[in-house]
């Protein structure tokens, strides 16, 4: 389940790298479960069977949405949703509560930063629909619809939701929002250190990594670009340890 965005970003660079008949120079991830080659394969043939079930209608979708339009954010979109989409899945599926619940979070946040974007930028909602992922905690026909009609409307939305406290820290910022998106899941798998006879330590293990990596990107940047250390540090998140 966690490795699954790494399959569709191969999916995506094959696709455009086609289409556009330019070379993906350092574009392909080795750490999938399908190999990068066989991506590539499937797309330069036409022959989508090669791919897993999941990942086959998603990868017809893009292509032909990229051959027709040209438009890179609507193939990005088409991939992106499919791969949340199985992700959640992953955790219907999972006997595992800490799954089901990482994956239940994780789909409602993604969809809500989604739906933010597609209201600044003044996405269409046929645009909006097939970028939003199904989430059983969130209404997303209803969000889909509030995002086309602006910011204001997801906020409305998100105000009578479960997840109020999101809009009102995208309120403050976006970049408020994202912190809280991280921390929420941060403190999801901090339960997981007392659990110890499940796979639970083990993912939040892989969870908590991906996170600090995701922290010391932030430091970076933020040392790069001279900002003060007092706004790095409004923008650091929970640490698992």
């Amino acid at each position: 389940m966690l490795i699954l965005p790494n399959d569709y970003n191969n999916l995506k660079a094959a696709i455009k790298s086609n289409v556009t008949q330019t070379e993906p120079l350092g574009a392909f991830y080795t750490s999938g479960k399908v190999p990068a080659e066989t991506i590539v394969r499937a797309v330069e043939n036409k022959d989508f069977s090669l791919l897993p079930a999941n990942m086959k209608k998603a990868a017809e979708e893009a292509y032909q949405a990229f051959v027709q339009t040209s438009d890179g954010q609507l193939c990005d979109a088409i991939i992106d949703r499919a791969c949340l989409t199985e992700i959640y899945e992953c955790g219907k599926i999972s006997k595992n509560e800490i799954i089901k619940n990482y994956t239940e979070i994780f789909a409602a946040v993604t969809d809500i930063k989604i739906a933010v974007r597609c209201a600044k930028t003044k996405k269409s909602l046929d645009f909006i629909r097939a970028s939003l992922a199904d989430c059983g905690t969130l209404d997303v026909p209803r969000l889909a619809k509030a995002a086309s009609e602006g910011l204001d409307a997801v906020y409305a939305l998100l105000a009578v939701s479960k997840y109020s406290e999101a809009g009102e820290e995208l309120k403050k910022s976006y970049s408020a929002f994202e912190k809280w998106c991280d921390d929420k899941i941060m403190e999801l798998i901090k339960a997981q250190k007392v659990n110890p006879f499940t796979i639970g330590p083990l993912f939040a293990y892989v969870v908590a990594r991906t996170a600090e990596i995701g922290i010391v990107r932030i430091i970076l940047s933020g040392k790069m670009n001279e900002l003060p250390d007092e706004a790095i540090r409004e923008r650091l998140r929970d640490m698992y340890v």
